[in-house]
């Protein structure tokens, strides 16, 4: 009796186990339960508006010809019929996150150059969320870059690393 008790636990925690590891939206280098948070309560905003850390925010993008990129991007093959924005946020140094609803290019220009990403989790299948990508970033002004987008809009969260 006590090893088919002991069977039924193991059971029991290796499907919580695989039921969590199955959520698309967990994420797989780090959480984003915040950033999805974030975006239920998201206001819209312009290209070129101000956006402090620890926020997310409706971009309302604009045909990519039309934007005053930081930096240009060098995506070229996705500017056709595409769409695209640019945030300012301010920052202290250390490690950002930007998150963002679908699939197109993010990044980040600061001082002038493009910044290297860190570290990125593409996520299949999860509504709402597509990726997540980290850099670290230096004191004052930072410009979120976003381009090629196929839809005019794209929900967008910036924070301090979790």
């Amino acid at each position: 009796m006590r090893v088919g008790v002991v069977g039924l636990g193991m059971l029991a925690l290796v499907a919580a186990t695989s039921a969590k590891a199955a959520d698309p939206c967990d994420g797989t280098k780090w959480p984003l339960s915040r950033e999805l948070a974030w975006f239920q309560t998201a206001k819209p905003v312009k290209s070129g508006a101000i956006m402090l850390p620890g926020h997310a925010a409706v971009v309302e993008l604009q045909p990519m010809q039309r934007v005053d990129y930081a930096v240009p991007l060098n995506i070229g093959w996705k500017t056709a019929n595409t769409f695209g924005a640019v945030i300012t946020t301010a920052t202290t140094p250390g490690v950002y996150q930007v998150t963002i609803s679908d699939s197109t290019y993010v990044g980040v220009a600061q001082n002038g150059k493009i910044v290297t990403a860190m570290a990125m989790q593409t996520l299949k299948g999860c509504p709402g969320l597509n990726r997540s990508v980290r850099f670290r970033l230096g004191q004052g002004p930072a410009a979120i870059q976003i381009g090629g987008a196929k839809g005019d809009r794209v929900l967008v969260a910036i924070a301090p690393e979790d």
